[in-house]
């Protein structure tokens, strides 16, 4: 007959089981993947995000205690050895390193961020803590806006000195003009060719102003999305 575990052993066992639950319900309903893998790269926990995907890139779920190295794309040589390098530097530092690529499921392609956290207990090291978020949704805003602060560069670098040049060279001509030699009704014409002139400039300048605000601003947003 097998011996029974006292009540109070019972108890903390069924604690035990209790957390263990919860944990995986908790980490299971996060909608990205995580992994918690041993130093020698067996896989101690994988979420149900992670399982599932998984099954889509690789045709078969994570299973716990496989190893993670055993999960790569055929041909796909830098980003493994870059995620291997990453994974042992977070365990030699004991600091968190944030890693993020390109990766290419054809014929898909995603950026991934990936976060590897060290977890020691009490200097003995249990593994890395594995956080995968899919960030191609920023990725494709960063590009977006990359490319409106490129545009307004042009317009403010193009009304600068295309627009302006015109502008310029036309209030030189009339400052060199003999406004004396001319008849009253033409002198009239000069200075209201001169007024639209610097207000044309005016403008111009203006429009500069704005274009470089606003590439700064688009500049800034992309900073704040990093």
């Amino acid at each position: 007959m097998s011996k029974q575990p006292a009540p109070a052993i019972a108890e903390m066992l069924q604690e035990l089981d209790m957390s263990r639950q919860i944990l995986r319900i908790v980490f299971d309903n996060i909608t990205s993947a995580i992994v918690l893998v041993a130093p020698d790269t067996r896989m101690i926990f994988v979420n149900k995000y992670a399982r599932e995907g998984s099954v889509t890139i690789h045709g078969r779920p994570m299973e716990v205690g496989d190893s993670i190295m055993n999960y790569r794309l055929p041909g796909d040589d830098e980003t493994h050895s870059k995620f291997k390098k990453n994974f042992e530097r977070a365990l030699q530092t004991r600091t968190a390193i944030i890693d993020e690529g390109e990766m290419f499921f054809p014929p898909l392609t995603f950026w991934i961020r990936t976060e590897f956290t060290p977890i020691f207990d009490h200097d003995k090291p249990v593994g890395v803590l594995l956080h995968f978020h899919n960030v191609t949704d920023r990725k494709k805003m960063e590009t977006w806006t990359a490319q409106q602060a490129d545009i307004l560069n042009h317009i403010a670098w193009s009304q600068s000195h295309e627009t302006r040049q015109p502008v310029a060279t036309l209030l030189g001509l009339i400052n060199i003009l003999d406004k004396k030699s001319l008849t009253e009704e033409n002198q009239k014409i000069i200075g209201l060719l001169e007024q639209t002139a610097h207000k044309l400039e005016n403008v111009i300048r203006q429009n500069v102003i704005r274009a470089n605000m606003g590439a700064t601003r688009s500049g800034e947003g992309e900073n704040r999305m990093q």
